[in-house]
């Protein structure tokens, strides 16, 4: 975090980050699934999405 505190738990999907193909994936996304659950994926920062930022 910017802050320094260190990240103690993480929430990555099974097998990720993974940079699929080859492909530069240095952002993560969340995956929402209809069971309630989900999940961090690693994608490409040129992907447009909704963001969450630290406060």
């Amino acid at each position: 975090w910017v802050d320094g505190t260190t990240l103690t738990t993480t929430f990555w999907d099974k097998g990720q980050p993974n940079s699929y193909d080859g492909r530069n994936q240095d952002c993560a996304e969340f995956w929402h699934r209809a069971t309630g659950t989900g999940a961090w994926n690693d994608e490409n920062c040129d992907l447009e999405q909704h963001f969450i930022c630290e406060m």
